[in-house]
């Protein structure tokens, strides 16, 4: 098995698993010793949550969106309200509809399922949520409500218009790189934060493009920093796209208005 997710063998295990009368029991959460062990199943479905690890699974859910989660993540993962772990499986049930699947793009699409759907299960008001399933099964990969229904009020630092995020993945080298535009009022991109994720180092790499400094084009490194797991290429887009990035855009002022950061 990869740090990062389930091999081919490891699923056919945990499917085979998920057979046995004992897990017809679905108001139990049952216990295990192993990354693969199944937590609960859906009586409904053939969802399955197994414990897995910090990248993956319910140790990965309870880890990273659990309210009661005191570590500070710099990307600000949204948090689930406080619900019992039997109810995880419940909510994820809700959004495990064939309308909700959406598509992935390549290598993803070749061992996940995306499922992105809504439910008030957690709040008054219908809430967004993304399902990472493994391609043609009810496993869960991983399972978080969208950034997209987390309020905030963003500070306006530079005056453009932000642009929606696109990524590339350089599979060779597990190097994901993804850019966010900003335009003038115009329509013209004046300049693009770009992120690189290198897997293999567990590292994040932020830089900024100038498109109209001077005569040419110019990239500065605005910082760098350690992640604790990663996360693939769509679903780290889409919490790109959402981000506070209003550090690098002070930063960026500053270059922009010729003082140093």
């Amino acid at each position: 098995m990869s740090k990062g997710s389930l091999s081919k063998n490891d699923i056919e295990k945990i499917l085979e698993e998920a057979k046995k009368p004992k897990y017809s029991r679905t108001d139990l959460l049952h216990m295990g010793s192993t990354i693969n062990s199944i937590r609960a199943k859906s009586s409904n479905s053939d969802l399955i949550m197994i414990y897995g690890n910090t990248n993956f699974g319910y140790k990965h859910i309870i880890k990273r969106h659990s309210p009661h989660l005191k570590k500070n993540f710099k990307d600000e993962p949204t948090k689930f309200s406080f619900l019992p772990p039997l109810e995880y499986i419940n909510l994820a049930e809700q959004i495990y509809k064939q309308e909700n699947l959406t598509n992935l793009e390549e290598p993803f699409k070749e061992k996940f399922d995306l499922y992105i759907g809504y439910s008030n299960f957690e709040s008054d008001r219908k809430l967004e949520y993304n399902l990472l399933t493994y391609k043609n099964t009810g496993i869960i990969h991983t399972f978080y409500q969208s950034d997209k229904t987390k309020p905030f009020t963003k500070k306006i630092v530079l005056n453009l218009q932000e642009g929606h995020a696109r990524s590339e993945y350089d599979l060779d080298n597990l190097v994901q790189t993804h850019e966010k535009p900003y335009f003038d009022s115009s329509g013209k991109e004046k300049l693009k934060i770009i992120l690189k994720v290198y897997e293999s180092e567990n590292l994040e790499k932020w830089f900024v493009q100038l498109n109209d400094f001077g005569k040419e084009k110019i990239t500065i490194k605005l910082k760098e920093n350690k992640v604790d797991h990663i996360i693939i290429v769509p679903m780290r887009r889409n919490q790109f796209d959402y981000e506070h990035l209003t550090d690098l855009e002070l930063k960026i002022k500053k270059i922009l208005d010729g003082k140093s950061f």
